[in-house]
């Protein structure tokens, strides 16, 4: 059997799902799950390539989205654990030992013929769930930045993130802070 670089395959799945949660309305300002191509790009900025999006999709992945909001924004097992649950539930996920498409052996939390959202809805919830436990809830955060509102998970090894990675929060909060005290 080939090894599969675990960490690798375990961590893709928590950038999809902060990134369905900050897709919010409530964080994002605006409904950017509008469309199957917005899903797709989502989808592709992080890694997740064959997976076929199409509009009826959507009404399911914004009723799954306010879950994943609500699990990020307190991550303690205690209120983190029913919400995930229920969208792992809804997703019927089950964990399946697999080596599909040419790729080593890993598990994936979806079925082979399951509709594109719970797909997305399974792997972003076994996502979650497997940080929490190997991570802790500390270290799914708010960004610092004073206009950024997004959630990230800091997956450094002495837990120092303070900025969402994939806007540039940490550059403009330092621009910021040098302009501040140069006038």
């Amino acid at each position: 059997m080939d090894i599969v670089q675990i960490e690798h395959y375990k961590w893709w799945g928590i950038g999809l799902a902060l990134a369905l949660a900050n897709s919010d309305p409530d964080v994002a300002g605006v409904e950017t799950l509008d469309s199957a191509a917005a899903v797709d790009r989502l989808l592709r900025t992080h890694g997740a390539t064959d997976i076929q999006v199409s509009d009826e999709d959507l009404p399911h992945l914004r009723r799954i989205r306010p879950y994943l909001l609500r699990a990020v924004r307190d991550p303690s097992p205690d209120h983190a654990a029913p919400l995930l649950n229920h969208v792992a539930a809804e997703a019927g996920a089950t964990p399946r030992l697999t080596n599909h498409d040419g790729l080593p052996w890993h598990i994936d939390f979806h079925t082979p013929a399951s509709t594109a959202w719970r797909h997305i809805a399974a792997e972003a919830a076994a996502a979650l769930m497997g940080f929490l436990i190997a991570r802790g809830p500390d270290r799914i955060r708010l960004c610092a930045a004073h206009d950024c509102h997004r959630y990230y998970a800091d997956t450094t090894k002495n837990n120092s993130m303070r900025y969402c990675p994939d806007r540039g929060c940490a550059n403009r909060e330092r621009v910021r802070r040098h302009r501040r005290r140069n006038g």
